[in-house]
């Protein structure tokens, strides 16, 4: 048997390991993106896993395997049948918001009139208003779909993302078990019930959020035809894609379709542009506060157990910071920060962290 290492020696090689991690994940940068993409898809796919081996009676990778077979059918399928439906009214309301942009340049550029006096804006201040709404108005209409795009382009990075979903879906256990097993014996059925509650959590928000996309995509293109927007199906889908970015990205989509309906006006309601633009944007403000009120917390329930002052901070800081893929994971991540700081907050005082929460013997199987 090889000599023991002395506790210098464990230092120094607990160091090494730890600048080998850090030069890791600093080299392999550009993988955390296609990674966390391929991590949510497990995550979502992994129920249908589930229910399928416990009522086929069929094994775990032979349901994978199906699951999988599935998914893959419906991503080739899928797109080819809706982007036809889709691509008509997105292009159409990035013509028409092109024409919002001409409109407004023109309107800036005319002399004011306040009854006999005219007089002109600054030319400096009609130029950052110009650049302002060129550069909302495509960030707006395109940031929600740069990191689909840039990944959908390259097929090395697609290729990446559909393989390490399989992986992530077949193997999941075993990494949690692997997980688990590098912790303490004490600690071990600690470690189980926290990844049982970020589970819980991730789970909650994930399914959450795609169910409320589809609804507010409906509710706001059903809304917008309505009154006779220019484009509301295109307005309703965008809508339903920004809100991905809670609280950000409905109040982005409500902008464009009140600038929309103040250039263009309704297709049929005899009313002004500017009456109609207000008629607009409070139909967009009842959806939100329907979706607020009502639908997030009976889809979502009580499970993140967060202010609504702290996910809007958060949303934007990480929006600011990591753009969109960081703005649709930072809720469920400050959920379970939130859980590790309770957690943390009840061993300090010398309470249990969990109470009613016990784990079986040896359970981990934390999917269930």
């Amino acid at each position: 048997m090889s000599p023991q290492w002395s506790t210098s020696t464990k230092y120094i090689i607990l160091a090494l390991v730890l600048a080998a991690v850090f030069a890791t994940v600093q080299f392999a940068r550009p993988l955390i993106g296609p990674l966390v993409i391929s991590a949510l898809l497990a995550f979502v796919l992994a129920p249908l896993v589930d229910k399928l081996a416990a009522y086929r009676r069929i094994q775990r990778d032979s349901a994978v395997l199906i699951v999988y077979l599935i998914f893959l059918a419906l991503l080739i399928a899928v797109p080819s049948i809706i982007a036809p439906l889709i691509i008509n009214p997105i292009l159409s309301l990035s013509i028409d918001l092109l024409a919002v942009e001409v409109q407004v340049e023109a309107f800036l550029s005319e002399p004011i009139m306040i009854g006999n006096l005219s007089f002109n804006l600054p030319v400096q201040f009609t130029q950052d208003i110009n650049q302002f709404l060129r550069g909302f108005i495509g960030q707006a209409t395109t940031g929600a779909f740069d990191f689909l795009g840039r990944i959908s382009s390259n097929l090395a990075w697609l290729l990446v993302i559909l393989v390490a979903t399989f992986y992530f879906l077949k193997d999941t256990t075993k990494l949690l078990d692997w997980f688990v097993e590098l912790i303490p014996q004490d600690y071990q059925d600690d470690a189980r019930i926290f990844l049982k509650e970020l589970n819980r959590i991730w789970s909650a928000y994930l399914r959450g959020q795609l169910t409320l996309m589809t609804l507010i995509a409906i509710m706001t293109s059903v809304g917008m035809t309505a009154v006779g927007l220019r484009g509301a199906v295109g307005v309703g889908i965008l809508a339903g894609i920004l809100d991905i970015i809670p609280s950000v990205g409905p109040l982005i989509a409500g902008v464009i379709a009140g600038l929309v309906a103040l250039i263009f006006g309704s297709s049929y309601l005899d009313i002004s542009n500017l009456f109609f633009a207000l008629i607009v944007v409070l139909i967009f403000l009842v959806i939100q506060q329907i979706e607020n009120i009502w639908l997030r917390p009976q889809i979502m329930g009580q499970t993140l157990r967060l202010h609504p002052g702290v996910i809007f901070v958060g949303v934007i800081g990480a929006l600011v910071l990591s753009g969109v893929l960081g703005a649709l994971v930072i809720i469920p991540l400050m959920a379970s920060v939130a859980v590790l700081g309770r957690y943390i907050k009840a061993k300090l005082r010398g309470q249990d962290p969990w109470r009613d929460e016990t784990p079986s013997p040896g359970e981990t199987d934390l999917e269930k």
